[in-house]
Protein backbone atom coordinates (compact mmCIF):
# COMPACT_ATOMS: atom_id res chain seq x y z
CA UNK A 1 0.00 0.00 0.00
CA UNK A 2 1.24 3.21 -0.62
CA UNK A 3 2.11 5.74 2.21
CA UNK A 4 2.29 9.06 2.06
CA UNK A 5 4.92 10.05 5.21
CA UNK A 6 4.96 13.81 6.59
CA UNK A 7 6.16 15.78 9.89
CA UNK A 8 6.08 18.48 12.04
CA UNK A 9 9.02 20.22 10.03
CA UNK A 10 6.78 19.95 6.66
CA UNK A 11 3.86 21.77 7.85
CA UNK A 12 6.33 24.60 9.23
CA UNK A 13 7.23 26.59 5.91
CA UNK A 14 3.89 27.30 5.14
CA UNK A 15 4.79 29.53 1.61
CA UNK A 16 7.66 27.90 0.67
CA UNK A 17 6.04 24.28 -0.15
CA UNK A 18 7.28 21.61 -2.42
CA UNK A 19 4.57 19.63 -4.54
CA UNK A 20 5.48 16.50 -2.52
CA UNK A 21 1.12 16.04 -1.14
CA UNK A 22 0.06 17.28 -4.83
CA UNK A 23 2.12 15.07 -6.72
CA UNK A 24 1.26 11.91 -5.07
CA UNK A 25 -2.63 12.51 -4.76
CA UNK A 26 -2.70 13.40 -8.71
CA UNK A 27 -0.56 10.73 -9.81
CA UNK A 28 -2.29 7.71 -7.54
CA UNK A 29 -5.58 9.35 -8.79
CA UNK A 30 -4.84 9.44 -12.45
CA UNK A 31 -3.45 5.91 -12.31
CA UNK A 32 -6.46 4.41 -10.56
CA UNK A 33 -8.72 6.76 -13.46
CA UNK A 34 -7.24 4.57 -16.10
CA UNK A 35 -8.10 1.18 -14.48
CA UNK A 36 -11.43 -0.50 -15.09
CA UNK A 37 -14.59 -0.57 -13.13
CA UNK A 38 -12.99 1.39 -9.77
CA UNK A 39 -14.76 4.53 -11.19
CA UNK A 40 -18.07 4.93 -12.52
CA UNK A 41 -17.08 7.19 -15.32
CA UNK A 42 -13.84 9.09 -17.12
CA UNK A 43 -13.49 11.96 -16.28
CA UNK A 44 -12.21 14.11 -20.03
CA UNK A 45 -10.70 17.08 -19.07
CA UNK A 46 -10.90 19.99 -19.46
CA UNK A 47 -13.80 19.90 -18.30
CA UNK A 48 -16.11 22.42 -20.26
CA UNK A 49 -16.04 25.91 -17.79
CA UNK A 50 -17.03 29.41 -17.64
CA UNK A 51 -17.63 32.18 -14.86
CA UNK A 52 -21.06 33.37 -14.57
CA UNK A 53 -21.56 36.95 -14.60
CA UNK A 54 -23.09 38.78 -11.94
CA UNK A 55 -21.60 39.53 -8.13
CA UNK A 56 -21.06 36.47 -6.80
CA UNK A 57 -18.98 35.28 -10.30
CA UNK A 58 -19.89 31.50 -9.67
CA UNK A 59 -17.80 29.17 -11.64
CA UNK A 60 -20.02 26.56 -13.79
CA UNK A 61 -18.80 23.39 -15.03
CA UNK A 62 -20.65 20.40 -17.25
CA UNK A 63 -20.08 17.10 -15.87
CA UNK A 64 -22.55 15.14 -17.47
CA UNK A 65 -22.30 11.67 -15.48
CA UNK A 66 -22.15 13.42 -12.08
CA UNK A 67 -25.88 13.08 -11.19
CA UNK A 68 -26.73 9.85 -12.64
CA UNK A 69 -23.71 7.80 -11.88
CA UNK A 70 -23.24 9.11 -7.88
CA UNK A 71 -23.52 6.54 -5.26
CA UNK A 72 -27.51 6.94 -3.67
CA UNK A 73 -27.57 8.29 -0.10
CA UNK A 74 -27.65 5.50 2.19
CA UNK A 75 -29.02 7.81 5.05
CA UNK A 76 -32.37 8.10 5.55
CA UNK A 77 -34.45 11.65 6.16
CA UNK A 78 -33.80 11.99 9.75
CA UNK A 79 -34.29 15.07 12.10
CA UNK A 80 -31.05 14.31 13.48
CA UNK A 81 -27.81 15.38 12.06
CA UNK A 82 -25.82 12.85 15.04
CA UNK A 83 -27.27 9.92 13.24
CA UNK A 84 -25.14 6.63 14.63
CA UNK A 85 -23.07 4.76 12.31
CA UNK A 86 -24.62 1.86 10.84
CA UNK A 87 -22.36 -1.19 9.63
CA UNK A 88 -25.26 -2.86 7.85
CA UNK A 89 -25.50 0.14 5.11
CA UNK A 90 -22.81 1.24 3.07
CA UNK A 91 -19.71 2.57 4.50
CA UNK A 92 -16.24 2.87 3.74
CA UNK A 93 -15.00 -0.45 5.09
CA UNK A 94 -16.92 -1.78 2.65
CA UNK A 95 -15.38 -0.20 -0.82
CA UNK A 96 -12.35 -2.17 -3.23
CA UNK A 97 -9.27 -2.38 -1.78
CA UNK A 98 -8.08 -1.10 -5.18
CA UNK A 99 -10.10 2.07 -4.32
CA UNK A 100 -7.69 3.20 -1.67
CA UNK A 101 -5.02 5.16 -3.33
CA UNK A 102 -3.03 5.97 0.45
CA UNK A 103 -2.66 5.92 3.93
CA UNK A 104 -1.29 9.48 5.46
CA UNK A 105 1.13 8.49 8.42
CA UNK A 106 2.59 11.94 10.46
CA UNK A 107 6.15 10.23 11.24
CA UNK A 108 6.43 12.46 14.64
CA UNK A 109 2.88 10.49 16.29
CA UNK A 110 2.28 6.91 17.30
CA UNK A 111 2.66 5.62 13.48
CA UNK A 112 0.86 2.62 15.29
CA UNK A 113 -2.70 4.66 16.08
CA UNK A 114 -2.18 5.80 12.13
CA UNK A 115 -5.39 5.01 10.26
CA UNK A 116 -6.13 7.41 8.39
CA UNK A 117 -6.57 6.87 4.05
CA UNK A 118 -7.27 9.17 1.12
CA UNK A 119 -9.80 6.87 -1.23
CA UNK A 120 -11.21 7.39 -4.62
CA UNK A 121 -14.35 9.23 -4.94
CA UNK A 122 -16.17 6.75 -7.64
CA UNK A 123 -18.38 9.72 -8.94
CA UNK A 124 -15.31 12.32 -9.28
CA UNK A 125 -16.53 15.96 -9.60
CA UNK A 126 -13.09 17.04 -10.89
CA UNK A 127 -9.25 16.46 -10.77
CA UNK A 128 -8.19 14.46 -7.99
CA UNK A 129 -11.67 14.52 -6.70
CA UNK A 130 -10.92 11.78 -3.26
CA UNK A 131 -12.03 11.12 0.27
CA UNK A 132 -10.15 11.73 3.10
CA UNK A 133 -11.67 9.48 5.61
CA UNK A 134 -9.80 9.57 9.36
CA UNK A 135 -9.71 6.80 11.39
CA UNK A 136 -11.13 4.49 8.53
CA UNK A 137 -11.61 1.45 10.93
CA UNK A 138 -13.14 3.13 13.99
CA UNK A 139 -16.65 3.48 12.34
CA UNK A 140 -17.09 7.15 13.47
CA UNK A 141 -20.73 8.71 11.97
CA UNK A 142 -20.61 11.51 9.87
CA UNK A 143 -19.84 14.07 12.57
CA UNK A 144 -16.66 16.71 12.53
CA UNK A 145 -14.07 15.87 15.62
CA UNK A 146 -11.09 17.89 16.66
CA UNK A 147 -8.73 15.51 15.03
CA UNK A 148 -10.12 15.21 11.80
CA UNK A 149 -10.11 19.05 11.26
CA UNK A 150 -6.52 18.86 12.30
CA UNK A 151 -5.81 16.37 9.14
CA UNK A 152 -7.72 18.19 6.96
CA UNK A 153 -6.03 21.29 7.77
CA UNK A 154 -2.38 19.20 7.92
CA UNK A 155 -3.11 18.42 4.74
CA UNK A 156 -3.85 21.78 2.82
CA UNK A 157 -1.12 22.94 4.26
CA UNK A 158 0.82 20.29 2.46
CA UNK A 159 -0.50 20.99 -0.39
CA UNK A 160 1.41 23.83 -3.03
CA UNK A 161 -1.49 24.16 -5.09
CA UNK A 162 -4.11 27.54 -4.87
CA UNK A 163 -6.95 25.04 -6.63
CA UNK A 164 -7.55 22.63 -3.51
CA UNK A 165 -10.48 22.65 -1.46
CA UNK A 166 -10.74 20.39 0.98
CA UNK A 167 -14.44 20.58 2.48
CA UNK A 168 -17.80 18.85 4.57
CA UNK A 169 -21.36 18.30 4.35
CA UNK A 170 -23.10 16.56 7.62
CA UNK A 171 -26.24 15.02 7.74
CA UNK A 172 -29.55 17.10 6.15
CA UNK A 173 -26.38 19.01 4.21
CA UNK A 174 -26.31 16.84 1.55
CA UNK A 175 -23.92 14.08 2.78
CA UNK A 176 -24.76 11.09 1.54
CA UNK A 177 -22.94 8.44 3.87
CA UNK A 178 -22.57 8.70 7.50
CA UNK A 179 -19.08 7.06 7.66
CA UNK A 180 -16.95 9.99 8.38
CA UNK A 181 -14.68 11.41 5.16
CA UNK A 182 -14.17 14.79 3.85
CA UNK A 183 -13.89 15.99 -0.21
CA UNK A 184 -10.62 16.58 -1.50
CA UNK A 185 -10.37 18.31 -4.86
CA UNK A 186 -8.53 20.29 -7.65
CA UNK A 187 -10.73 23.11 -9.43
CA UNK A 188 -9.02 23.58 -12.80
CA UNK A 189 -10.31 26.35 -14.98
CA UNK A 190 -7.27 27.02 -17.47
CA UNK A 191 -8.20 30.71 -18.70
CA UNK A 192 -11.38 30.83 -17.55
CA UNK A 193 -10.52 32.44 -13.92
CA UNK A 194 -11.25 36.62 -13.01
CA UNK A 195 -7.47 35.55 -10.49
CA UNK A 196 -4.83 33.60 -9.49
CA UNK A 197 -7.79 31.71 -7.08
CA UNK A 198 -10.36 29.68 -8.71
CA UNK A 199 -12.93 29.03 -6.32
CA UNK A 200 -15.24 32.43 -5.54
CA UNK A 201 -14.83 31.88 -1.97
CA UNK A 202 -10.69 32.40 -1.93
CA UNK A 203 -11.71 35.89 -3.57
CA UNK A 204 -13.59 37.58 -0.68
CA UNK A 205 -12.10 40.34 0.92
CA UNK A 206 -14.84 41.81 2.62
CA UNK A 207 -15.72 40.33 6.08
CA UNK A 208 -17.17 42.03 9.38
CA UNK A 209 -14.98 41.09 12.14
CA UNK A 210 -18.01 39.49 15.18
CA UNK A 211 -14.71 38.67 17.09
CA UNK A 212 -11.82 38.46 18.21
CA UNK A 213 -11.03 35.78 15.62
CA UNK A 214 -14.56 35.52 14.38
CA UNK A 215 -15.45 36.62 10.65
CA UNK A 216 -18.51 37.25 9.50
CA UNK A 217 -19.66 37.07 5.58
CA UNK A 218 -22.98 38.20 4.60
CA UNK A 219 -24.78 37.85 1.74
CA UNK A 220 -23.35 40.87 0.47
CA UNK A 221 -20.29 38.78 -0.99
CA UNK A 222 -21.92 35.13 -1.17
CA UNK A 223 -25.37 33.47 -1.57
CA UNK A 224 -25.50 32.01 2.06
CA UNK A 225 -24.48 33.91 4.99
CA UNK A 226 -21.30 32.07 6.64
CA UNK A 227 -18.54 32.47 9.53
CA UNK A 228 -15.06 32.16 8.91
CA UNK A 229 -11.59 32.09 10.75
CA UNK A 230 -8.12 32.13 9.22
CA UNK A 231 -5.04 30.84 10.26
CA UNK A 232 -3.02 33.91 9.97
CA UNK A 233 -5.24 34.97 13.26
CA UNK A 234 -3.91 32.04 15.22
CA UNK A 235 -0.48 32.64 14.18
CA UNK A 236 -0.58 29.82 12.17
CA UNK A 237 -1.63 27.75 15.21
CA UNK A 238 -2.51 24.70 13.90
CA UNK A 239 -3.90 23.34 17.11
CA UNK A 240 -5.39 26.37 17.97
CA UNK A 241 -7.04 26.69 14.93
CA UNK A 242 -8.52 23.54 14.77
CA UNK A 243 -9.75 23.70 18.24
CA UNK A 244 -11.84 27.23 17.20
CA UNK A 245 -12.99 25.58 14.19
CA UNK A 246 -14.50 22.55 16.14
CA UNK A 247 -16.05 24.96 18.97
CA UNK A 248 -18.58 26.13 16.31
CA UNK A 249 -18.82 22.61 14.07
CA UNK A 250 -19.86 21.02 18.05
CA UNK A 251 -22.03 23.99 18.79
CA UNK A 252 -23.84 22.91 15.51
CA UNK A 253 -23.99 19.86 15.97
CA UNK A 254 -24.76 19.94 19.50
CA UNK A 255 -28.07 22.24 18.73
CA UNK A 256 -28.93 20.09 15.69
CA UNK A 257 -28.35 23.00 12.81
CA UNK A 258 -26.79 21.15 9.21
CA UNK A 259 -23.52 22.86 8.33
CA UNK A 260 -21.07 22.63 5.30
CA UNK A 261 -17.35 23.42 5.90
CA UNK A 262 -14.51 24.22 3.33
CA UNK A 263 -10.66 24.59 3.49
CA UNK A 264 -8.80 27.26 0.89
CA UNK A 265 -5.87 28.80 1.07
CA UNK A 266 -6.56 32.93 0.40
CA UNK A 267 -4.89 36.06 1.46
CA UNK A 268 -5.72 37.20 4.84
CA UNK A 269 -9.12 39.42 4.73
CA UNK A 270 -7.38 42.55 5.88
CA UNK A 271 -4.52 41.85 2.84
CA UNK A 272 -5.60 42.97 -0.45
CA UNK A 273 -2.26 41.57 -2.38
CA UNK A 274 -2.64 38.26 -4.25
CA UNK A 275 -0.66 35.29 -3.06
CA UNK A 276 1.08 37.13 -0.79
CA UNK A 277 1.01 35.95 3.17
CA UNK A 278 -0.98 33.18 2.01
CA UNK A 279 -3.16 31.60 5.03
CA UNK A 280 -5.72 29.44 5.39
CA UNK A 281 -9.35 30.46 5.23
CA UNK A 282 -11.99 28.31 6.93
CA UNK A 283 -15.49 29.10 6.03
CA UNK A 284 -18.56 27.42 7.66
CA UNK A 285 -22.01 27.56 6.87
CA UNK A 286 -25.15 26.90 8.97
CA UNK A 287 -27.76 25.84 6.63
CA UNK A 288 -31.92 24.68 6.77
CA UNK A 289 -32.32 20.75 6.78
CA UNK A 290 -31.74 19.43 3.56
CA UNK A 291 -35.63 17.51 3.67
CA UNK A 292 -36.50 21.16 3.92
CA UNK A 293 -35.42 22.13 0.85
CA UNK A 294 -37.57 22.02 -2.44
CA UNK A 295 -35.53 20.06 -5.26
CA UNK A 296 -34.90 22.22 -8.54
CA UNK A 297 -34.74 21.40 -12.31
CA UNK A 298 -31.22 21.21 -12.65
CA UNK A 299 -30.96 19.23 -9.57
CA UNK A 300 -28.32 21.84 -7.99
CA UNK A 301 -28.01 21.41 -4.11
CA UNK A 302 -25.79 23.78 -1.88
CA UNK A 303 -23.59 21.59 -0.64
CA UNK A 304 -19.88 22.31 0.51
CA UNK A 305 -18.73 22.66 -3.62
CA UNK A 306 -21.81 25.08 -4.65
CA UNK A 307 -21.38 27.13 -1.28
CA UNK A 308 -17.71 27.61 -2.42
CA UNK A 309 -18.80 29.22 -5.90
CA UNK A 310 -18.30 25.82 -8.04
CA UNK A 311 -21.50 24.25 -10.04
CA UNK A 312 -21.66 21.64 -12.28
CA UNK A 313 -24.35 20.93 -14.10
CA UNK A 314 -25.00 17.43 -16.51
CA UNK A 315 -26.44 18.94 -19.53
CA UNK A 316 -26.02 21.36 -22.27
CA UNK A 317 -28.95 23.46 -22.11
CA UNK A 318 -28.81 23.76 -18.34
CA UNK A 319 -24.76 25.21 -19.02
CA UNK A 320 -25.81 27.34 -21.48
CA UNK A 321 -29.52 29.08 -19.90
CA UNK A 322 -28.00 28.94 -15.84
CA UNK A 323 -28.02 32.40 -14.50
CA UNK A 324 -27.51 34.40 -10.98
CA UNK A 325 -30.59 34.63 -10.70
CA UNK A 326 -31.64 30.97 -10.89
CA UNK A 327 -29.26 30.18 -7.99
CA UNK A 328 -29.88 32.73 -6.18
CA UNK A 329 -33.56 31.29 -6.00
CA UNK A 330 -32.07 27.85 -4.93
CA UNK A 331 -29.97 29.77 -2.25
CA UNK A 332 -32.32 31.58 -0.40
CA UNK A 333 -34.38 28.53 -0.12
CA UNK A 334 -31.27 27.05 2.36
CA UNK A 335 -30.89 29.66 4.32
CA UNK A 336 -31.91 30.19 7.67
CA UNK A 337 -34.66 32.57 8.62
CA UNK A 338 -33.23 35.64 9.72
CA UNK A 339 -33.88 35.54 13.62
CA UNK A 340 -32.53 31.48 13.85
CA UNK A 341 -29.45 33.22 12.64
CA UNK A 342 -29.07 36.18 14.56
CA UNK A 343 -29.36 33.86 17.14
CA UNK A 344 -26.79 31.60 16.21
CA UNK A 345 -24.41 34.74 15.19
CA UNK A 346 -24.89 35.89 19.18
CA UNK A 347 -24.17 32.80 20.35
CA UNK A 348 -21.21 32.00 18.53
CA UNK A 349 -19.80 35.58 19.65
CA UNK A 350 -19.52 33.97 23.37
CA UNK A 351 -17.51 31.02 21.88
CA UNK A 352 -15.00 34.05 20.80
Amino acid sequence: MKILEYSEIDLEDFNGKTNKFDNVLIREWIKLMNEEGLFNYKLEFPLLSKVLSGKYRFVIQKNAKRHSEKRPSQIQISSSINVPFDINKFNFNKINSNEIMFKLNRQDENQILNDDFIIINNSPIELGHSLLVPQLHSNLNQVLNLDSIKLALELIILSNSLNLIIGFNTVQAYSSVNHLHLHIYYLNLLNNRDSEFPFPIQNITQAERIGPNLWFLSDDVIPIPAFSLQLCDFQNDICKFSKKIFSITDYFMKNEIPHNLVLVKSTSFTNTTPTDLLTVRAVIWPKKPASEIPDNSMNINFAMCELSGHIFVPKDEDYETINENYLNKIANQAKLNEEKFKLIKNDLKFLF
